[in-house]
């Protein structure tokens, strides 16, 4: 085998078994458990145009092992739309987290397009809860 083909052999290795390390080692972001808006939430807000596509995020390191990611969205402001950047929370007992949707909705005979924004509620129950501490303050 020639020394170039040696190197390319090495190369090739050494590649893949970081990419098997990289696979393999990677964990998951623990994310906030989440569920439906109750149907006692707030109204949804009628919007005119959808939000922008999600924008990518780096998640920071996680510091607090109680605490978990709650992801980015864009919420309605003034006509447009404004980014609300994802973040570690520590979530409020027993809720669960209602992510911020836009979707068609049938009202009063119409199909229009809504916005609803994030809700923490109790969990087997239509009460609403605390907003989660953000994890950055612990």
């Amino acid at each position: 085998m020639s020394a170039g083909s040696k190197a390319a052999l090495g190369l090739a290795l050494s590649l893949g078994l970081a990419l098997g390390l990289g696979v393999g080692c990677g964990g998951r972001t623990p994310l906030v458990k989440t569920g439906p808006h109750p149907s006692s939430g707030p109204p949804p807000l009628i919007v005119k145009d959808p939000p922008p596509p999600t924008k990518p995020e780096i998640v920071p390191l996680r510091r607090n092992h109680d605490c978990f990611w709650r992801g980015g969205h864009w919420t309605p402001l003034g006509g447009g739309w404004k980014w609300i950047k994802g973040a570690w929370v520590l979530p409020p007992k027993n809720c669960t987290f209602a992510p911020a949707v836009t979707h068609f909705e049938a009202i009063d005979g119409t199909t229009v397009l809504v916005h609803r924004p994030e809700l923490w509620y109790r969990t087997g129950s239509k009460q609403t809860c605390e907003e989660p501490k953000d994890c950055s303050d612990l």
